[in-house]
């Protein structure tokens, strides 16, 4: 391939993401992309290579990987998919996205061929990304507002959600990494993606949906190629949005132990109503 213009920084992450115009027959756009560690880079380059062929998502195409001069390595060649990203606020938009990952999820699982396929990735588990987590609440300051019962129901969320049924989990599910395309929802940006719980990806989307019964779509994805209950992916849902709030609530308090106070507005906007989402769960759920 060869440059047909200078490559234009683009996103939010200008420094990571180019796109530009090359020639080798037609002039087409492509992206150019970093991932944001070593990690991350090869597990994105591995699925996209190994995997992603094979299960009926649509995705970029890896066109190659490279190294800048004087640069660290990391860097690919991406097909461009446009920059119409989906919208939360749009119901249509979200019922897309639940059933690209449904037909994600349900074809990824231990019990499909394309399972072994998944070997090479980064396993979600509590020891390797979570075991700190009941552990910065147990030990919050008291300004903080987390109550003494948050700690120990931080730890039985992490346990149900290891016990449920693993798949390729995206690990990123921000409606900045969906795409709208001719072909359906794109997903983009892999580098976080484990083998883990589902709920890791449903979790982030059920802070815009209004009924539950969206999710019937994400049912519907996942019976391409399984089956699936109604009750079972909306405990999932559940599970992944309590997970999602302590996620958020450990950021912050993290954040003001280092020093780095993100201020009252941040905690009245991002912490605040997830300390209340938790709480209302808590109590719907007949925990003690």
């Amino acid at each position: 391939m060869t440059l047909a213009g200078a490559p234009q920084p683009f996103g939010w992450a200008p420094d990571r993401h180019l796109r530009v115009e090359v020639s080798g027959g037609d002039c087409r756009s492509v992206i150019i992309r970093q991932s944001w560690s070593a990690q991350g880079h090869e597990a994105e380059v591995y699925l996209y290579r190994s995997v992603l062929a094979f299960v009926h998502v649509r995705t970029p195409t890896l066109l190659g990987v490279f190294q800048l001069e004087h640069s660290e390595p990391g860097w690919m060649v991406l097909e461009d998919l446009g920059t119409e990203v989906l919208q939360p606020s749009s119901r249509q938009d979200r019922e897309a996205v639940l059933y690209a990952l449904g037909v994600l999820h349900g074809a990824t699982t231990e019990s499909q061929p394309t399972a072994r396929l998944l070997a090479p990735l980064p396993r979600f588990g509590a020891a390797e990304i979570d075991a700190g987590y009941p552990a910065v609440l147990a030990v919050a300051d008291p300004s903080s507002g987390v109550p003494d019962w948050m700690a120990p129901f931080a730890g039985a969320i992490l346990k149900n959600m290891l016990e449920a049924t693993c798949s390729l989990v995206h690990g990123d599910v921000e409606f900045s990494n969906m795409l709208a395309t001719a072909d359906g929802v794109a997903l983009i940006d892999w580098e976080k993606a484990t083998y883990g719980p589902a709920s890791v990806d449903l979790g982030p989307l059920m802070e815009y949906v209004d009924d539950e019964r969206e999710l019937e779509n994400y049912v519907r994805g996942w019976g391409l190629t399984s089956e699936l209950s109604f009750p079972v992916a909306r405990e999932w849902a559940r599970l992944g949005r309590a997970y999602d709030c302590i996620r958020w609530v450990c950021h912050y308090l993290r954040a003001r132990s280092n020093g780095a106070d993100p201020g009252p507005g941040w905690r009245a906007q991002y912490y605040d109503p997830r300390i209340e989402w938790l709480r209302q769960h808590r109590d719907e759920a007949g925990q003690s």
